[in-house]
């Protein structure tokens, strides 16, 4: 466990090293309106959760915790559902991901989460990343996986 912190730990110090001083354009693939919120710097929040399991107590968590993040710290996402095959066009390896939720954010790091989520924690902690807050013990312990995104090039 002590590893997985440090692991993490270290993951997150890197990517705040990254700066971003080019900007790079979204796959051709994507729909116009990811393609503009990217553009106009609005975070995004992209998902699935697998349809056949629609009458779990999962889902229902996970529904109602997406519903509060919506009408509170995520009020100012760019949030839809997205099909499995659009992720693999944006993040390498994404193979054995069934459900997930990717968030981007131009000039930010982008964090996947390869599960439905079920901790509140995991979309309070991207969006004090993405807001730019002070980042928390707890923020740290939860934010999800940073991934690089397939991008086109530099604009």
């Amino acid at each position: 466990m002590v590893r997985i912190i440090f692991l993490f730990g270290l993951i997150l110090s890197l990517g705040a090293c990254a700066q971003h001083s080019e900007r790079s354009e979204l796959p051709a693939g994507l729909s116009q309106d990811i393609k503009d919120a990217y553009d106009s710097d609005q975070a995004i929040l992209l998902y699935y959760f697998d349809p056949k399991a629609r009458e779990s107590e999962a889902y229902a968590d996970w529904s109602a915790y997406l519903e509060n993040f919506k009408r509170s710290e995520g009020a100012d996402f760019y949030i839809r559902s997205f099909d499995i095959s659009e992720l693999r066009s944006l993040v390498d390896n994404t193979k054995s991901v069934i459900d997930f939720s990717l968030f981007i954010k131009d000039g930010h790091p982008s964090y996947l989460y390869s599960d439905v989520i079920l901790e509140p924690q995991v979309y309070r902690a991207v969006f004090h990343s993405y807001s730019g807050q002070q980042m928390t013990e707890e923020d740290r312990a939860f934010v999800p996986e940073q991934v690089d995104l397939l991008m086109m090039g530099s604009k």
